[in-house]
Formats: C-alpha cells, sequence, structure tokens
C-alpha cells in the first residue's frame, strides 16, 4: 500500500512539474508589447572620451625626436582605465534608466489587468519580461564590449597587457548579477 502512495505522490509531483515547466518555458504567449519594445532595443549611446583620442593623436604626431622620449609618454593602466571610466559610468546609468523603465512598465501592466478583472497570469508575464531582459542584457553587452575592445586596444598600444582590463570585466559582470538579483526582488515584492 506505502509503495502505491508513493508511486501516486511522484506521479502527482512530476506532472505538477510538468505542467509549470510547460507554463513558464514552453507555452508561447502573444507579448509582443510596443513600449518594452521601445525601452529595450533603443541603442546604449556609447561616449568614448576625447581625453583617448587625444591621447593617441597626440603620441601619433609627435615628431620622431620626441618619439625616443615616447616610453615616458606612454598611458599607465589606471590611466586607461580612468579614461574609459565615464563611458562604463554612462553604461551603468542608461541600463539602469532602462531597467527602472521596464520595471515600472511590467508593474502598472500587472496592476491594470488585476484592476480590469483580467487573467494575472505569472507565466506570462515571467515569459514576456524574461524576454525583455536578455535583449535588454544582450544590448547591454554589445556596448560594453566596444567600450571594452577600446580599453584593450589602448592598453596594448601603450605597452600594456589586454589583461589588465579584466578587472573591468569582473566588475561589469558582478554588477550585472547584482542588477539581476535587485530585479528578481522587486518583482516579488510587486506580484
Amino acid at each position: 500500500m506505502r509503495k502505491w502512495i508513493g508511486i501516486i505522490f511522484f506521479s502527482i509531483v512530476l506532472i505538477g512539474a510538468g505542467w509549470v515547466a510547460y507554463l513558464f518555458f514552453l507555452k508561447d504567449y502573444d507579448t509582443a508589447d510596443q513600449q518594452v519594445d521601445e525601452i529595450v532595443d533603443s541603442e546604449f549611446q556609447v561616449e568614448m572620451s576625447e581625453q583617448q583620442t587625444k591621447s593617441n593623436n597626440e603620441q601619433q604626431s609627435e615628431s620622431p625626436s620626441d618619439k625616443n622620449t615616447s616610453s615616458d609618454d606612454n598611458l599607465t593602466v589606471n590611466e586607461i582605465k580612468q579614461n574609459h571610466q565615464p563611458a562604463i559610468n554612462k553604461l551603468e546609468q542608461q541600463a539602469q534608466a532602462k531597467i527602472d523603465e521596464l520595471a515600472k512598465h511590467a508593474l502598472a501592466e500587472y496592476q491594470r489587468k488585476k484592476n480590469n478583472g483580467e487573467d494575472v497570469s505569472y507565466s506570462y508575464f515571467y515569459q514576456k519580461y524574461k524576454e525583455a531582459a536578455d535583449r535588454l542584457e544582450s544590448n547591454m553587452d554589445s556596448a560594453f564590449k566596444t567600450i571594452y575592445s577600446s580599453m584593450q586596444s589602448k592598453l596594448a598600444e601603450n605597452g600594456h597587457s589586454k589583461d589588465a582590463a579584466s578587472e573591468v570585466k569582473e566588475n561589469y559582470e558582478q554588477m550585472k548579477e547584482r542588477w539581476k538579483q535587485e530585479l528578481k526582488d522587486q518583482a516579488m515584492e510587486g506580484f
């Protein structure tokens, strides 16, 4: 008898898990939303500082006699990182603004549906805004890659290892993980 109870219990758990997986990961919802697309698909404005460009132009326009002392004119790793920091900060600000706007839109849509007495499907919201967040992250990664590649190029041009920029990439990845956790926390509070 216990064996049958165990089999029935296991079957119920398995069917329940399958249903949840279907709702959240397999079922295709109509999640098209122009406002979400505008938030997510708008490009990040990556602006490199003029100081980076000036340091390159100054090194290239030096006279041959000045090039003998160019090793003293090379930028340090910290200077290169500092030159790129404003672009990284601006990217972070833009990303945070888009994340906040996306979260506000999700909460407003949820409250509107709830107030109108419409069916509130958590799996619909999960799929819709998870997909939007993934697209936003992809766009943000692309913008960061532009900055990171520039930083690595500057490091190489100035005789440093490209690996010196790895700390910046690690900080970026940690920032993204922190944002993901904050969004999950906000979603749990809002819903």
